[in-house]
Formats: structure tokens, C-alpha cells, sequence
């Protein structure tokens, strides 16, 4: 018999799996689902739409090559009741590297039992992401269904074939964010494949799976490896993953399962990718990479301030764009491109201090990792489940170091805003601004901004204090250079503004703070919380605001109270000194200590959000002395 070669997949599907091979009628989606009627509005009235029927098949399959392929059909119907689901009206196909859509179709079906049908000529073309048209060839195609009306079904199915290099393994997300009434998933599976020792198996998320229903040799077939199993799941009534504001990564709170043929451990998944990327990473001979190395190592002699420079030297001089879609997601560009185009993803940048450092001797490796943002790592399940690329490097002195190009230290994620407010006696204010930005603020600065100009950069900065208080004009900018990667960039303006506060004919009211800490308090309506609350990252604005006076012009009145309040993920801090006849200083602190805050604390964020917003509004009250 015939070697089985087999090909190995990663699929990326964003909450949906794929698709039925034909159309159905009303009458039968009922049937699966359970029902006699089609639901009403009044059912399901915290939701513009139900799932009526969604079936996903995976089809494994032996070529006349003997090797093992996959294709995938997606088919899914709901009724539309409102403007809440109007996002659902345009879907997208995500067409990956190894992914093609083989056939499409879809219809709206009115509450008149007319039907408006669209077919592949409807499809129009888009970027994944649009900005990155430069950065990946990956694709995808949109369709938006047409005559809807309250009461309408629609209706879409779509069959892809897939193409993967890594992992067999799919996922069947069972919770969306609409209820579903009814939701199969199946898998066919020639049996030679079990005969060669090669099985599947399947791993339920936050839920329970009972074992699948199984058909055999649903179609009779004379060659073996055209003979099959179909392993199949059918669940009814899921209930609708609501979303709240900073929830957790949709993999650490849905319903879902990783179903497929799993890899026999974690070195023979590794091993598949190395070879995929390895001459990728072995270009430390290149006269080129070695010139560069040398030059950027300059007098260095040990391993650590060389291994330092190296890194530096990435950050500083290749712009950050995160690509994690597709081959895209986990093949890095050649060094020599990514010396060219000056930018790059994470694997880029990676592989950049990885042949840098080989190329002056120093071991160093590629590192898959998976950030907290998607999810929880589950090392049980052995797949392609990263989404983020660091390097591994070890000194000749045995020393470990893990480089992450694209991050800093979280506990340093400090803005701190000094400022200046020199009050006139028509109320006018003139001032100076000294913005510090550490850890996360400041790269993300610097990516953003290491090639603007000194134009751009007077619009950005006048652009940003506008945002909190309009009609404030700069001048004599100045500001760290952003492609200078350091621990700090500092950035310091002269401003003036004609009617600062509210002036009366007795009264001067000011604002110290003409930047307004960040509130999000409209995200936070809800009494009640399910989820934790998650963040990226620690943070801390501190604002230190001075307001001079002439004691000739003005006498102190009053101004809103100190405040201070602990809180158990973090802290706001609020005081105000009189110091002497012709000046007040403020100094307000926002600092936010956890990643994670469970949801019984939901009400205290609610409260320290309350607070952030009131100290935007407190003011300084002047009384006007006659001239």
C-alpha cells in the first residue's frame, strides 16, 4: 500500500466553522431545530436576530496522489428581526494563503415566502485588513444580502477547500452572539487512514460533548480510500455569548471544541514547522547580515551588551505591523526583504535578532508563544494556537534572555504630564507642556511616528491636546527623536488659549487639567458584570499641573477637595497646595495595577470611573480683584 503523506492545516475561522452543501427550506430548519413555528421578536426581543440552523462539515480526503486533503462547506440561516443585528446583514469569507472558495450561494427569503438569491457574481473582493494590502496577499470576499426586512430569513452557504501546512485540528464554535436554535457539526474521515494507524480526536471547551453519532460508509465506493466515517455532533438551543466590554478572550469563556487528527507531540509539530521556516532563519552567513551584525555590535566584547545592541537595533530601525493571518500568521519574510521594506511583524523582527545574533556567534532560536489576549494556552491540545513570535538566546556563559521586539516592561507604562498655566485677567492662559511616555505609550509612539516629520509631528501633538480642549494653539515644539528607541521620549510645547475656563465679571473658573484622563465609563453601563475584566497592561497617568496668578489681579476663592481612594486593582490619587499668594498646585495620579479584576469588583470599577470622570470637571475658582 501506498505511504499516506499528509499535509498539515491551521484554520482560522472567526466564529463560524464552514458550510452545508445545499439550500433548505423553512419547513426543514424547523424540523432540525425542533419547532413548528419561526420564532418571533417577542422570543428573543434582547436580540435583532436568531440562528436558525447552522451545519458545518469537515471533509478529510486522500488525492489520486494518495495525499490527504481537507474541504470545508459552512451553512447557516437566521431570522432577522431588527437593526441589532444589522451587522450580520454583510458577511465576510475569509480566504487565508492555503484557502479557496469553491462554490457560494445565498438568498433572503421574505416574510412573503419571495426570495431575493445571490451567487459567486455578487462577492466583491477586499483585503482582510485593509491597511495591509502592502504587507499580505491574504484576501477575502463580502456579500450583503439584499431586500431585508423584519421577519426575513437568511440564508448563506459557502464551500472552501483548505490547504494548510501545520495542523489538521478545526474548531466548532459552538456560541456566537446570537442564540442558536440548532447546530451540527461533522467530519468524514477515510477509514484507510485508521487501518495506517492514524486516528482524530476531539477536545470540548467550557462545556460538555457527549461521544459523536457515527454513520459508516455513508457512500459505497470500490477503492479503499474512498471509503469513509462520518463522526457527527448535533446540539439545539445554545444560548447567545453576550459580550461585555474588556471581556476575556473569546476562547476563555465560549462554547467551542478542536476537533481533528492531532499530531503525536509536541516535536513532531515543531519539527513540521522548523522545516518550513528554517532557511528563513539560517541566513547569518550572508555578507551582508554579517557586515550589519558586526557594525551594530561596534566595540562590544561580551555577549550581553552585544546580544543589548541587537536588540536596540531592531527596535529601533524596523517598523512594527502586527500580520497574524494565514501563511502570514506564522512564516516570517526573508531578512533581506525585511531590511528593504523597513518594517515587520513580530516573526520578522524575531527573525531579525535571531540571524543577527547568529551571525556573530551568540545561539538564538524562534519562540512560538500565545498572548493572554487570545486566550488561554491549552498544551493538552496539540496545535498551531500562537498568534506571537519572541527569540530565545543563550550567551556562551550559559545566561537565558527572551526578546521581545515589540513589547516593554508592563510595570513601566507611565505617561506623566507637566504643565504650565500662566492665568490672565480676561481669562486667556499661556503654558508650557511636558509629556514623559514610558513602556507601552512610548513604543507605540515611536512605531507610529519614527518617520514623520517635523510638520506631521506639530499636527499630531496640537491635534492631541485639541482633543480635550479645543482651540489651544502650540508652538516651539520639541520632542525626542522617535526612531531613538529608549526608555523615555519626551515631547514639550508652548500653548496659549484666548478664553481658557469661564471668566464673569467677578470670577475666574479654571480647569487645571486641559488633558482629561481616559473614561469609559459609556462602556460600563450595565449594573451587573458575568465576565472579569481584563487589560493589557498595567498604566499610570500622573498629571502635575501648576496655575500662576498675579496676586494684583486675583485672590484665591476656592477650589474642589483633595480625593483619594485604593481600590483593589488600582488607585486614584487628587490633590491641590496653595503655595503662597500667587500660585496653586494640582497633582492628580490614575493607575490601574491589575490585568485581571474579577467581576464582584465590577461596581468599585464602576465607582473609580465615576471618580476619574468627576476630577475631569473640578475646578479652580479665582475671585477678580479691581484693576
Amino acid at each position: 500500500m501506498r505511504a499516506i503523506k499528509l499535509f498539515f492545516v491551521m484554520t482560522i475561522i472567526l466564529f463560524v466553522s464552514c458550510a452545508g452543501s445545499s439550500k433548505l427550506s423553512i419547513n426543514k430548519m424547523l424540523e432540525y431545530s425542533g419547532r413548528e413555528q419561526l420564532p418571533e421578536q417577542a422570543e428573543y426581543h434582547e436580540y435583532g436576530a436568531v440562528i436558525l440552523y447552522e451545519d458545518i462539515k469537515t471533509r478529510f480526503f486522500l488525492d489520486i496522489n494518495w495525499e490527504l486533503q481537507r474541504s470545508q462547506t459552512y451553512h447557516l440561516a437566521f431570522r432577522y428581526f431588527n437593526d441589532k443585528a444589522k451587522n450580520w446583514l454583510t458577511r465576510t469569507i475569509y480566504l487565508y494563503d492555503d484557502r479557496i472558495l469553491l462554490n457560494f450561494y445565498a438568498r433572503t427569503i421574505k416574510p412573503d415566502g419571495s426570495a431575493l438569491e445571490l451567487s459567486k457574481k455578487d462577492l466583491f473582493p477586499t483585503q482582510v485588513k485593509d491597511n495591509y494590502s502592502d504587507f499580505t496577499k491574504n484576501q477575502s470576499r463580502k456579500f450583503t444580502f439584499s431586500g431585508v426586512e423584519p421577519g426575513a430569513v437568511l440564508e448563506y452557504l459557502y464551500e472552501i477547500e483548505i490547504r494548510d501546512k501545520f495542523s489538521l485540528n478545526d474548531h466548532w464554535y459552538i456560541q456566537s452572539s446570537l442564540p442558536k436554535l440548532y447546530t451540527r457539526y461533522s467530519m468524514q474521515i477515510p477509514i484507510i487512514l485508521f487501518e495506517n494507524n492514524i486516528s482524530w480526536d476531539y477536545s470540548p471547551v467550557n462545556l460538555s460533548m457527549d461521544q459523536p453519532q457515527i454513520m459508516k460508509d455513508i457512500v459505497s465506493q470500490d477503492s479503499d480510500k474512498n471509503r469513509n466515517n462520518t463522526y457527527f455532533w448535533e446540539i439545539r438551543n445554545v444560548p447567545s455569548l453576550n459580550c461585555e466590554s474588556n471581556m476575556p478572550a473569546y476562547d476563555d469563556v465560549a462554547q467551542y471544541a478542536i476537533l481533528g487528527i492531532p499530531r503525536k507531540n509536541w516535536n513532531e509539530l515543531s519539527e513540521i514547522y522548523w522545516a518550513t521556516v528554517k532557511d528563513r532563519f539560517s541566513q547569518e552567513n550572508l555578507p551582508e547580515i554579517k557586515t550589519l551584525a558586526a557594525s551594530i555590535a561596534g566595540s562590544a566584547e561580551d555577549d550581553s551588551s552585544k546580544i543589548q545592541k541587537i536588540f536596540f537595533y531592531t527596535q529601533r530601525n524596523y517598523r512594527y505591523v502586527a500580520i497574524d493571518i494565514g501563511d502570514s500568521g506564522y512564516i516570517p519574510n526573508f531578512p533581506m526583504e525585511i531590511i528593504k521594506r523597513k518594517y515587520g511583524d513580530c516573526k520578522d523582527m524575531t527573525l531579525m535578532n535571531v540571524v543577527l545574533l547568529k551571525s556573530l556567534g551568540i545561539e538564538a532560536y524562534p519562540a512560538l508563544v500565545k498572548t493572554k489576549d487570545a486566550g488561554s494556552f491549552q498544551p493538552g491540545i496539540i496545535q498551531m494556537d500562537f498568534n506571537h513570535m519572541i527569540a530565545y538566546v543563550k550567551d556562551k556563559d550559559g545566561r537565558e534572555y527572551w526578546l521581545d521586539a515589540t513589547g516593554s516592561k508592563s510595570q513601566e507604562n507611565r505617561m506623566i504630564r507637566t504643565i504650565t498655566l500662566n492665568l490672565a485677567y480676561n481669562g486667556s492662559v499661556q503654558g508650557h507642556v511636558k509629556l514623559e511616555m514610558e513602556g507601552n505609550e512610548n513604543l507605540s509612539f515611536r512605531s507610529a511616528l519614527k518617520d514623520a516629520t517635523e510638520k506631521d509631528m506639530f499636527r499630531i501633538i496640537e491635534s492631541y491636546v485639541n482633543l480635550n480642549t479645543p482651540d489651544i494653539q502650540i508652538s516651539n515644539l520639541k520632542y525626542d527623536d522617535p526612531g531613538n528607541i529608549v526608555d523615555k521620549i519626551k515631547i514639550e510645547f508652548d500653548f496659549n488659549h484666548q478664553s481658557y475656563g469661564s471668566v464673569t465679571t467677578d470670577l475666574a473658573i479654571v480647569n487645571p487639567y486641559i488633558f482629561s484622563l481616559e473614561n469609559n465609563l459609556d462602556r460600563f453601563r450595565d449594573e451587573k458584570r458575568k465576565c472579569p475584566l481584563i487589560f493589557q497592561a498595567p498604566y499610570e497617568v500622573i498629571d502635575k499641573v501648576n496655575i500662576n496668578f498675579k496676586k494684583d489681579m486675583f485672590c484665591f476663592e476656592s477650589t474642589d477637595a483633595s480625593f483619594s481612594k485604593n481600590y483593589n486593582f488600582g488607585s486614584l490619587y487628587i490633590k491641590n497646595n496653595r503655595n503662597g499668594e500667587e500660585n496653586i498646585y494640582f497633582e492628580r495620579k490614575y493607575k490601574l495595577s491589575e490585568t485581571r479584576v474579577a467581576s464582584k469588583y465590577y461596581k468599585d470599577y464602576r465607582d473609580f470611573l465615576k471618580n476619574i470622570n468627576k476630577s475631569n470637571r473640578l475646578n479652580l475658582v479665582l475671585k477678580k480683584l479691581k484693576l
